[in-house]
């Protein structure tokens, strides 16, 4: 089993796909399903928003600051729930 980054919205256990930052904030996780809402709502209120998609290296690195800790990622039976 690996251990991956996991969706940093609020009750998502998804393992993220892409990292992103707002203007003036710390980088946080995102996964597929949320991408396209986050990117929506920066249009909508006029912020870019910087997205960038997660590599192989930074999923694998659990010492990357966004990566789940082993007891907080997700069971294979978990994950897309």
């Amino acid at each position: 089993m690996s251990f991956g980054i996991i969706c940093g919205q609020e009750g998502c256990r998804n393992y993220a796909a892409y990292r992103y930052t707002w203007p003036g904030r710390d980088e946080a996780a995102l996964c597929t399903e949320h991408v396209n809402t986050l990117r929506a709502t920066a249009d909508a209120i006029g912020l870019h928003l910087q997205v960038v998609p997660l590599t192989d290296v930074e999923h694998n690195n659990l010492r990357h600051p966004l990566a789940a800790s082993p007891a907080s990622a997700p069971k294979e039976d978990e994950r897309g729930k």
